[in-house]
């Protein structure tokens, strides 16, 4: 890079939801990934940048190529990119670690991003409620569904993850509930641990809130989706921003 380190940002981005190769944000995050090419330090992806991928998976590799190899060439470029599995994406360990290269975490993680001490997750366990959820999620992950995975035909695997495309529809009315739930974790996160910020996804409804705890002032952010929102988080000379991406091309 040729841009000396006290400029680079580091963005945290999350939900996308990516369908495939036709699919319209593909290309606008494309498009925001080339615009901050060289501008950037660390891309930490909160979870379900794809609307679904599970293990090694050719039909999915296939259709996301291009996201793909534009993530290979920023690691590339040096560029860190931490990429925390979501409900809609999971099992990205061999690929994503061997081929591009990217820091898989399976579940929340903690990074020191300037001066701050940052939690980020991508939100799907934040209520403990959810009892149904809960079990889904851990279903995915146990060893048969595994196991189904590898020895299904990818194709098969491809056609049924079109399943989980009706469940991201069900975000564009956030519940007040809902964010004053996530608003509570990141609240006692931050009373209770080391943290200046919190950074959560899942929602798909962006958000940013301060808190006065221990005699300092901390953060809480939601990172929102690409459905309807398409905002992400920047860190930039000590400073953290909510923002939104704007493109020349209305999405169809």
């Amino acid at each position: 890079m040729n841009t000396t380190a006290t400029n680079l940002s580091t963005v945290f981005v999350s939900d996308l939801h990516l369908q495939g190769a036709s699919d319209p944000k593909t290309k606008a995050f494309l498009s925001f990934l080339d615009g901050r090419r060289g501008s950037i330090s660390r891309l930490v992806i909160g979870g379900d940048l794809f609307d679904f991928w599970a293990g090694t998976n050719q039909v999915a590799i296939s259709q996301y190529k291009s996201v793909l190899d534009k993530l290979k060439e920023f690691a590339t470029d040096g560029v860190q990119i931490d990429y925390i599995e979501g409900n809609h994406d999971f099992y990205l360990g061999q690929y994503f670690r061997q081929t591009l290269p990217v820091n898989v975490i399976h579940d929340h993680t903690e990074m020191q991003i300037g001066n701050f001490h940052v939690y980020v997750a991508h939100g799907d366990q934040v209520n403990p409620k959810d009892h149904g959820y809960l079990f889904l999620r851990w279903f995915l992950r146990t060893p048969f569904t595994k196991f189904l995975l590898e020895v299904l035909p990818d194709r098969w695997v491809w056609k049924l993850s079109g399943t989980f495309s009706h469940v991201s529809r069900n975000y564009r009315n956030v519940p007040q509930s809902t964010i004053e739930l996530f608003r509570n974790f990141a609240r006692q996160k931050l009373e209770t641990s080391p943290y200046d910020v919190v950074v959560l996804g899942h929602t798909h409804f962006p958000d940013q809130q301060i808190f006065h705890t221990q005699g300092q002032k901390k953060y809480y952010f939601n990172t929102g989706d690409w459905i309807s929102h398409f905002t992400y988080l920047e860190h930039k000379s000590g400073v953290f921003s909510l923002k939104k991406f704007a493109f020349d091309t209305p999405l169809t």
